[in-house]
């Protein structure tokens, strides 16, 4: 039970962090529109957005039953 409370509070967070990431990209959009120089923090926001993503595709590909128990991987 406490795990699934955990899981479900880490979803939560995650889903908050993509929102807050989202809307600093969307900002970052209407400034370019506005004339301001923001290529470079735009392209860093959106390379972290996608190392944010990537890692929680990859965390929920081993959310399975069986994924938490003991293995080797090589």
């Amino acid at each position: 039970m406490m795990q699934r409370r955990r899981r479900l509070e880490e979803d939560q967070a995650l889903l908050v962090s993509l929102r807050s990431r989202s809307d600093d990209l969307g900002v970052m959009v209407e400034w370019a529109h506005a004339g301001e120089d923001v290529v470079a923090d735009f392209a860093r926001g959106l390379e972290e957005l996608q190392q944010e993503v990537d890692a929680a595709e990859t965390k929920k590909m081993l959310a399975g039953p069986y994924d938490r128990s003991n293995a080797i991987i090589s």
